[in-house]
């Protein structure tokens, strides 16, 4: 568990993706009781091994269901307790309107934590990669600009619609 004392520090949790199968097993013991996630998957640094996490992300498919935050921050607690980890470190968030470079991550490298309805799950995918395709060229377009504009000591360029 990460000591918060002093709010300068950056509190990194001992987790990597070795740990990723065990923690999608526990937290999706925990979400496949809440009736309105349809699906949830574990991803962000701790599953990529980018860096030592600051937190653990879920995405979590509500099938654009209206969720209070009391409820959101039930289940949230609840997968906290079961990774016993302090619910501060869980960040869990909708996936149903996310954007499409968020989503692609999401597919490509998330861990799937549960399912609820199959068929919901399988709808989101073909959804999220529809709009992963749609927006690809134009993501890696941008971004090869940024990287020549930054090269070029430009700064951050924004190109005219």
């Amino acid at each position: 568990m990460p000591q918060f004392t002093d709010p300068d520090r950056i509190a990194w949790l001992p987790l990597g993706p070795a740990d990723a199968p065990r923690l999608a097993a526990q937290a999706g013991a925990v979400l496949r009781q809440v009736p309105w996630v349809q699906a949830a998957w574990l991803h962000g640094s701790v599953v990529r091994g980018e860096r030592p996490p600051r937190d653990v992300d879920f995405g979590v498919l509500t099938g654009r269901r209206k969720v209070s935050l009391s409820d959101w921050d039930s289940a949230r607690c609840a997968v906290a307790e079961a990774l016993a980890l302090d619910p501060d470190v869980i960040d869990m968030r909708p996936v149903d309107e996310a954007s499409p470079v968020f989503l692609h991550n999401l597919l490509k490298f998330g861990v799937l934590c549960c399912e609820a309805d199959p068929a919901a799950r399988l709808e989101f995918e073909v959804r999220a990669m529809s709009l992963w395709c749609d927006f690809e060229p134009v993501w890696r377009r941008q971004r090869a600009e940024a990287f020549a504009a930054w090269a070029a000591g430009l700064g951050p360029v924004r190109t005219p619609p």
